[in-house]
Formats: C-alpha cells, structure tokens, sequence
C-alpha cells in the first residue's frame, strides 16, 4: 500500500455495538427521523462516482 504524505500508523481501536447503535440514534434525533429514499438514492450515486474516480486513479 502507498503511504500517504503525513500518514500516521495507528492501530484501529475497537468500535463496540453499544456505541454504534448510541451514535446512529443521536444522528437520527438530530436528522428528524431515517433518511428518505431520495438522500439515500443521492448517497448510492455519490458512493458509485467516488469508486469509478477512485479506480481510474490508481
């Protein structure tokens, strides 16, 4: 893999469940509820485009 100028190796540090789920629901009260199909179908498109930039760039 390629380091990246500045890069800094650090060890990943666990995630637990408890505090995943603690995240999503803060996000969610302060987006007003789930995201509409819309944004979602927004998210999917951008994801697709990062990924064909991402390739081309290699």
């Amino acid at each position: 893999m390629d380091e990246q100028p500045g890069a800094v190796d650090e060890e990943r540090v666990p995630y637990p469940e408890e505090h995943r789920q603690a995240n999503l629901a803060k996000l969610r009260e302060l987006m007003g509820g789930e995201p509409s199909a819309e944004m979602l179908e927004l998210v999917r498109q951008r994801d697709e485009e990062f990924a064909a930039r991402r390739s081309t760039a290699a």
